[in-house]
């Protein structure tokens, strides 16, 4: 059997010391992935699987390590589609879940659940987490270096 794994570890700036760990993350996310489909596992199933290796871990901004929200929550989005058929399913702003991506695959045939309701469906199947415990000591940081800015310039505005 042939295949190909193709992931990312998000959009944003990431740091060049961690980048060994984000190298030896993708290979797991994908190794464990190629494993389930050589099993005959479905590419929906594999991709889920790739990640929520992803979200589970804290050099990712998503689920665990998430990036923060004005007020300093985690609201986490997640997609997915199937190639061959089209169908797809989505969760957007959805707090306190830990794998995003095995809410959208609850979702998979209703398409997209959004704020509460994707929220709901994500705490039906036990995925809904405290919510300090998908933030990380990078994640605080980075959320109170941002709000300082922003607040300095709305002062600066305030002068003006």
């Amino acid at each position: 059997m042939t295949g190909f794994i193709g992931i990312h570890i998000g959009a944003g700036n990431h740091s060049d010391n961690l980048k060994p760990q984000y190298d030896v993350l993708c290979k797991t996310a994908c190794t464990k992935a190629m494993d389930l489909l050589r099993n005959g596992k479905s590419a929906i199933e594999v991709i889920c699987l790739a990640t929520k290796v992803l979200e589970d871990s804290e050099l990712t901004n998503t689920g665990i390590g998430s990036n923060l929200t004005w007020d300093g929550t985690v609201e986490c989005d997640a997609s997915l589609m199937d190639g061959e058929t089209l169908n797809f399913g989505g969760i957007g702003a959805v707090p306190n879940v830990k794998n995003p991506i095995l809410a959208a695959r609850k979702v998979f045939d209703d398409h997209l659940m959004v704020g509460e309701g994707g929220r709901k469906i994500a705490e039906e199947v036990g995925l809904i987490v405290e919510p300090n415990s998908l933030l990380t000591n990078r994640t605080i940081r980075a959320h109170r270096k941002y709000r300082r800015k922003v607040e300095k310039i709305d002062k600066e505005l305030e002068v003006s």
